[in-house]
């Protein structure tokens, strides 16, 4: 899934402001293929461990920047190893979307552990970050790694 120009996004309880976009991909760790003897085709497959990735791409101007964004570590003070708070624990990322052509807005919420804050300072359209996150499941069945509903 992509969304453009989700509204409202915030990640561990701060305002992320110019998201462009967020993508989720959905893949599989660890898949199980069966080939039957002698055949060319797989004949069973199951994917047995999901990983939903999740990046947000956001436009960083000085001037569009909170004091709280715009500081080095933007997701919080350093903890231990020096990474942001964000990056060693869970954190609650929302965002809202325009329901498809309707002017009804959805709201997109999960728990999610960020793995990496990358800066493209050389983009054509001034400098780009990217935040790229696991989303976790609260008691890992998969059900509920992220919630949508019709606001």
């Amino acid at each position: 899934m992509y969304f453009v120009e989700p509204t409202d996004v915030s990640l561990d309880g701060l305002a992320l402001c110019d998201v462009e976009a967020i993508a989720v991909d959905v893949s599989c760790e660890n898949v199980l293929t069966f080939w039957r003897s002698g055949a060319p085709d797989v004949v069973f497959a199951d994917g047995a461990r999901r990983k939903v990735t999740l990046k947000i791409t956001q436009r960083v101007e000085a001037a569009s920047l909170g004091a709280d964004e715009a500081a080095p570590n933007p997701l919080g003070p350093a903890g231990t190893g020096g990474l942001p708070r964000a990056m060693d624990r869970v954190a609650e990322l929302e965002f809202f979307i325009k329901a498809g052509r309707t002017s009804a807005r959805s709201r997109v919420s999960g728990h999610v552990v960020i793995t990496s804050i990358v800066h493209d300072l050389m983009h054509a359209r001034g400098v780009l970050r990217r935040i790229e996150m696991i989303a976790v499941s609260p008691d890992g069945s998969g059900a509920g790694t992220l919630t949508s509903e019709v606001v």
